[in-house]
């Protein structure tokens, strides 16, 4: 097992798809250590099992969605698929004028939702 770490986004209005080496969102909650910011940018810290060669094994794609506290602007649908099962974290940015709540979505769900 090794500690990994991958970066979020920052613009709350386009979010980014990330792969990481969990099938489902459950299984990445499951390994997230800690959301926060490192050198002034969010990072999520998480646990993976690696192969003998090294490897994490095969990656799936999740859109990471950073939302604003309070912000509006995402739409009814996108709003479905974000909650606390696919919430994943909080960061301060911005000497803490700037928090945002990550979710994680699976590539497939998010695809049906454009």
């Amino acid at each position: 097992m090794l500690i990994y770490k991958e970066q979020l986004p920052i613009d709350t209005i386009i979010p980014e798809f990330c792969e990481l080496p969990f099938s489902t969102v459950k299984e990445l909650k499951e390994h997230v250590l800690k959301v926060d910011v490192q050198y002034e940018n969010p990072v999520m810290w998480y646990q993976a099992d690696n192969d003998s060669d090294g490897t994490i094994g095969e990656k799936h794609k999740f859109l990471i969605v950073g939302i604003g506290t309070g912000h509006p602007h995402i739409d009814d649908e996108s709003r479905k698929l974000l909650n606390m099962d696919s919430y994943i974290g909080t960061a301060s940015l911005d000497g803490g004028s700037l928090i945002l709540h990550y979710f994680a979505i699976p590539k497939t769900d998010a695809e049906d939702n454009d």
